[in-house]
């Protein structure tokens, strides 16, 4: 079969709701084009929506693993700061976050956070959600000052667009304690007077 048979087919058994179906037909089309030259975006079209297939399936380390390899051929194709990327690593951060790996979708969501800002800036609608998504979870961790700092961070950005880049600062600055979890600037917690390493 061709890709274009294969594509057809696919979205025929989504259509159906035979996610069975498109599951074996996406594998079987995986299969063909790793063994062909330039197919990396269609490998990921494969990948994001076996990934999708997966999580409706709540079978979310299937999910993450083929979110994860697509996310891998993003990043080495069109380098780390790419929207795109972004999106790879914001679905990422979905699927940790289902599967309660608080750990992972902080990780994923503040690095999706950081390319989309830098990429599409402030003000885009999937900024704009990410930063709702990271603001919530890290609410949800009861760490409320972090989430203040993030959401403030980027909504000055979106203010005002002219003034230093203090959104993407926030982010990547802001350390968090390994003693006690709560985010502080500087070398030392102020709290547990552990030195930043």
């Amino acid at each position: 079969m061709e890709w274009k048979d294969y594509k057809q087919a696919i979205k025929e058994s989504i259509d159906a709701n035979d996610l069975g179906r498109a599951e074996q037909l996406l594998l079987e089309a995986m299969g063909v084009l790793k063994q062909s030259e330039n197919a990396d975006e269609r490998l990921c079209v494969c990948l994001d929506q076996l990934g999708w297939i997966y999580i409706g399936q709540r079978k979310l380390e299937l999910a993450h693993a083929h979110y994860l390899e697509s996310l891998n051929i993003k990043s080495k194709v069109l380098g780390e700061k790419n929207p795109i990327v972004g999106k790879a690593l914001k679905k990422l951060a979905t699927v940790s976050y289902m599967a309660e790996n608080y750990v992972d979708a902080e990780r994923y969501g503040k690095r999706a956070l950081n390319v989309l800002k830098s990429t599409a800036g402030a003000k885009n609608e999937e900024t704009q959600q990410t930063m709702l998504d990271v603001v919530s979870l890290l609410n949800h961790l009861n760490r409320k000052v972090e989430a203040r700092i993030i959401e403030q961070s980027i909504n000055q950005s979106v203010a005002n667009p002219d003034s230093s880049d203090l959104g993407a600062q926030s982010i990547i600055k802001v350390n968090i304690c390994p003693e006690c979890k709560h985010p502080f600037e500087g070398r030392n917690c102020p709290r547990c007077t552990v030195v930043k390493v």
